[in-house]
């Protein structure tokens, strides 16, 4: 279900269809979401300069977990990069991204590092690509192009993106197991595929907080 960070504030639509609004976090943090107590349900946190801070509720209040991987010229990632634990990362910002990934929450311990991308203006992105379980990165590219899957290229753009402000996005959409893409617009417009083939999306929702 489609959410929103502004500088810390949250707005969250569930599948119930209920709206949670909540503060959680401050301006300049980047959100991340996760399953972070291992209940089956994805909740907020914020990365803020190489520390994370991790909420398990749809509530506003304290985090109940905190920790530092990465530094304030990189950008988090989460998911599970062995298929059982989840995990968290870092990539670099400001050129070809560079990627520290730890398998588990709260460890110092660097499990994966590499390089993947070419081009300053990469964007990372990770997922489950093919619902098997093991989370791994992506890249998007300024032409519309993603590198995706243990570097398999996806065969064009997954949607059509209709403005310059629209932002890419990526989950399980429809609750198969698989990371698909997206954009969302600036009036809140989200649309999507369920597959990783080209063309328009296939489905849409709007959710403006």
């Amino acid at each position: 279900e489609p959410g929103w960070f502004r500088d810390g504030r949250v707005s969250l639509r569930l599948s119930s269809g209920e709206v949670r609004r909540y503060s959680f976090g401050r301006a300049g943090d980047v959100p991340v979401v996760g399953d972070w107590d291992g209940n089956g349900v994805d909740s907020v946190g914020v990365y803020r300069a190489g520390r994370w801070f991790l909420r398990n509720a749809h509530s506003s209040g304290q985090h109940d977990r905190t920790f530092v991987f990465g530094g304030p010229e990189q950008l988090p990632v989460v998911g599970s990069w062995d298929g059982r634990h989840l995990g968290v990362g870092v990539v670099a910002k400001g050129g070809p991204p560079q990627w520290w990934l730890t398998n588990g929450l709260g460890r110092s311990r660097v499990d994966l590092r590499f390089s993947w991308g070419s081009r300053a203006t990469d964007t990372a992105l990770v997922g489950d690509w093919d619902g098997n379980g093991v989370w791994t990165p992506g890249i998007s590219r300024a032409n519309g192009r993603y590198l995706l899957n243990a570097w398999q290229v996806a065969p064009a753009v997954p949607v059509q993106v209709h403005t310059s402000w629209d932002r890419r996005v990526q989950g399980d959409f429809d609750g198969d197991g698989a990371t698909t893409l997206g954009v969302v617009s600036k009036v809140g417009r989200f649309s999507w595929r369920d597959d990783l083939r080209g063309g328009p999306a296939l489905s849409a929702t709007t959710f403006t907080g």
